[in-house]
């Protein structure tokens, strides 16, 4: 069984209807077959470190997950990384603590951009904390080294794959609600396509 979490319901809204759900019933955990033989359970971990790490050791507790993807939004931080992009996640850390990154070692989505993740505890919408991220990081959220951890603490592959709603900077908490449903999209839309190739579930993680 595969494992895709997202924070919020709104981020998890259009891959829900891609899998004919009733978005407006889900809330918490969702199993549904993606094909015969094909499991998948998505989970709503909800915002912030704490949320995140809690629910996903439940997760993992209660359900056969064999690999995770974390999907969602992010700010950038680092130049050259703009609203509407999506990133394939290659590191997470939990910032300020800088040692110790996750690493996703997956051979999905090799033909997106990659970039590098720090999870912070609040919201990033500080020029000043944004310059001090950047020198560890590309993007920021708020859950990603969370799930990570869970996942390492079980030896459970992990994945990240990362829109960018705004750039974590001072006033863009409303460019972050305007382009959210566009990235939670378009993330969906790469999920739906890696998940129905042949053998993904398990392609790179032996």
């Amino acid at each position: 069984m595969i494992a895709i979490v997202f924070a919020t319901d709104r981020e998890a809204a259009p891959f829900l209807l891609k899998a004919g759900l009733d978005v407006t019933g889900e809330r918490g955990r969702t199993v549904f077959d993606l094909r015969p033989g094909r499991q998948v359970v998505i989970c709503i971990c909800g915002m912030g470190p704490k949320a995140a790490l809690e629910n996903m050791r439940r997760l993992l507790d209660d359900y056969p997950v064999v690999s995770v993807i974390n999907a969602g939004a992010a700010g950038a931080v680092s130049e050259g990384k703009r609203p509407g992009d999506v990133f394939r996640i290659t590191s997470t850390l939990v910032w300020p603590a800088i040692s110790g990154a996750y690493q996703c070692m997956s051979k999905r989505w090799l033909d997106l951009q990659t970039a590098s993740l720090a999870t912070v505890e609040r919201p990033v919408f500080d020029p000043e904390l944004r310059r001090e991220i950047a020198v560890s990081a590309d993007l920021v959220d708020m859950e990603g080294a969370f799930v990570a951890q869970a996942c390492r603490e079980k030896g459970i592959p992990f994945d990240a794959i990362k829109g960018v709603t705004d750039l974590a900077g001072e006033g863009d908490r409303q460019t972050l609600y305007a382009n959210l449903d566009n990235v939670s999209g378009a993330i969906a839309d790469l999920i739906w396509k890696e998940l129905n190739k042949e053998g993904t579930e398990d392609q790179g993680h032996k």
